[in-house]
């Protein structure tokens, strides 16, 4: 019998979430569109996929990537990620740990990178 494995990287899916949902914000004014966004795009990965296994994967917080290393100009024009986005991640964290879903970060790599691999 195949087993089902489920690998999501969790950059990519909160600045999408972020980025989809205009902005919203509970009644203390903390921003929670990436937060409703990551949620729900959760659930419906779950729910459809019915998978064995989680994993979410997670950019390591790290100046220095090996995609840098590589290319000093990696990223060179990105902008820094917008605060409304930074303040939801703490708390996009706390949704992955109470689903208990396991969790990987490899300093130095970005999620993508860790996937592949």
């Amino acid at each position: 019998m195949a087993r089902k494995l489920l690998l999501i990287d969790a950059s990519s899916s909160i600045f999408r979430a972020f980025f989809a949902i205009p902005a919203l914000a509970n009644s203390a004014g903390i921003p929670t569109n990436a937060t409703l966004g990551f949620t729900t795009m959760l659930q419906k990965l779950l729910r459809e996929s019915a998978p064995d296994a989680v994993v979410v994967v997670w950019d390591a917080p790290s100046r220095t990537s090996h995609r840098k290393q590589l290319f000093s100009d990696y990223k060179a024009t990105r902008e820094a990620m917008p605060e409304d986005l930074r303040t939801q991640i703490p708390w996009i964290r706390r949704i992955v740990a109470a689903y208990r879903l396991a969790t990987v970060e490899h300093e130095g790599e970005e999620a993508d990178d860790v996937i592949a691999a």
